[in-house]
């Protein structure tokens, strides 16, 4: 009897820490989803391109693991410019995209 307590006991703890967990990952992935560089509306404004790759090597992954740039692009609307750095996880394996508003960067 007190063995099947136990290991019920250990079962819920066991339970109960992997749902703390992915509770806490799926903030942190809704977190890095909407913060600045994550759609055109909040795109980062820059001066000069070296602040873009500033940017790309500061940026963190969900997981905490720095990413991997995969590719750029480019973008017009209206008047405004948009660079757009594709970004990469290895360890997670998540895909993420920053914009930036290179408007006024002058070539």
């Amino acid at each position: 009897m007190l063995t099947a307590v136990l290991f019920a006991s250990v079962a819920i703890l066991a339970s109960a820490v992997w749902l703390l967990r992915g509770m806490r990952a799926r903030a942190a992935k809704r977190k890095h989803a909407t913060g600045p560089g994550t759609s055109l509306a909040s795109a980062i404004p820059v001066r000069s391109f070296e602040q873009i790759d500033e940017a790309v090597r500061a940026r963190r992954c969900h997981c905490g693991e720095r990413l991997r740039l995969r590719g750029e692009g480019a973008r017009h609307e209206g008047t405004q410019r948009y660079r757009i750095a594709r970004l990469a996880c290895d360890e997670c394996e998540e895909d993420s995209v920053l914009y930036f508003d290179v408007s006024e960067v002058l070539h």
